[in-house]
């Protein structure tokens, strides 16, 4: 048997559980708990649904997009491991986390599509360079590889941007998680 504690899909840090209706007390106060220690996150949605066919688990978060980001296994254990104090720490955490995570993938994609445009612009000057070359404008087809060297050099300068980007995130997420052996355990993002 499901229930739904709290249809509304936006509270701070709103988290939506559907659970056994045995546990729904301790999940109102792990919720409660929840939106007190993330009002930061106001327009945000953690969720934890449960399928009770085949006991699929999962943590959402987004702007109501209802796109998964981490898969949880076992949240039930953690109720019978940690308080309600403790649980909503760890999903604090786990809310922040993922946040960061989102925003790392929005930088990376936005690098890796600026990278897409610099290569498809060396790739033209390369082309204008044989060509030019072919027809015996030599002084003008050094400048179009002169040209492509210096995206192949800007390709390379985003290349390391995004390499720091990945370990600021890292360290980032270290500081978040604080090395929380959960993490280990109950998110594939990690």
């Amino acid at each position: 048997m499901n229930n739904q504690i709290n249809s509304t899909p936006s509270f701070s840090g709103n988290f939506i559980v559907r659970t056994a209706a045995k546990n729904s007390d301790r999940i109102s106060n792990i919720q409660k708990l929840f939106k007190e220690s993330t009002k930061d996150m106001p327009n945000d949605t953690l969720s934890l649904k449960f399928n009770s066919e085949d006991r699929y688990e999962f943590l959402e978060t987004g702007k109501n997009t209802g796109t998964i980001f981490a898969i949880s296994e076992g949240f039930n254990s953690w109720l019978d491991k940690f308080s309600d104090g403790e649980i909503s720490k760890k999903l604090t955490k786990v809310m922040r986390a993922l946040k960061e995570e989102i925003r790392f993938e929005n930088k990376n994609s936005d690098l890796e599509m600026e990278i897409e445009e610099i290569a498809r612009k060396k790739r033209v000057n390369l082309f204008k360079a044989e060509t030019l070359r072919e027809k015996g404008y030599d002084e003008m087809a050094k400048r179009f590889e002169t040209l492509a060297g210096f995206s192949q050099k800007k390709i390379e300068g985003i290349e390391a941007e995004k390499s720091a980007n990945k370990k600021v995130f890292l360290k980032k997420l270290d500081k978040i998680t604080q090395n929380d052996p959960i993490f280990d355990t109950y998110l594939s993002i990690f």
